[in-house]
């Protein structure tokens, strides 16, 4: 989480992440997308990323264009457009994140974000954490756990030293 709060949100606060989807070939958060609780941060795997804020979305649309070169090859291009209330619009392109980027999943999330959304604000989740009882703190690691388990079975070096950091930044026991 810490790569990713560097590499893919702009040095923004590790705290303040909601969510990441890791897009590196090496899962080592140094590309794919970055959700704090008001901007959204994407990354491809070469180049400079995008920085979408969530505020004032109207909609976000995901499509597949088809486009044939002079020779009669056909290539696809995924691509997501969100839209603002003021009529501006981002288009995030498939040239540049390559096809395995969630667009449409991404479409999902942003379509009519902000009239099913009451409140958009970035505020640090470890402090959320730690006024919630003890009893819902421990569901949430075993949620964690749970997760860092389900890709091989193991939690790693790497998932465990986040593991310990994210149970002592909220004064939790280890269990």
């Amino acid at each position: 989480m810490i790569n990713a709060s560097v590499s893919i949100a702009e040095k923004v606060d590790p705290a303040t992440i909601i969510a990441l989807i890791d897009n590196s070939r090496l899962s080592n958060g140094k590309a794919g997308i970055v959700f704090t609780g008001d901007t959204m941060y994407l990354k491809p795997l070469i180049g400079n990323g995008d920085k979408i804020l969530l505020k004032d979305i109207s909609g976000a649309f995901y499509d597949i264009e088809t486009i044939m070169n002079d020779r009669g090859k056909t290539t696809e291009n995924r691509f997501l457009k969100i839209d603002y209330k003021n009529k501006e619009s981002i288009k995030i392109v498939s040239e540049k994140y390559g096809k395995d980027f969630p667009f449409k999943l991404i479409a999902g999330l942003l379509d009519d974000f902000n009239e099913n959304v009451s409140q958009i604000s970035a505020r640090s989740q470890v402090i959320q954490l730690n006024n919630m009882s003890p009893h819902i703190i421990t569901i949430y690691f075993r949620i964690i756990i749970a997760y860092l388990k389900d890709n091989d079975g193991v939690i790693d070096s790497q998932e465990y030293k986040e593991l310990i950091t994210l149970m002592t930044k909220s004064k939790s026991e280890k269990k």
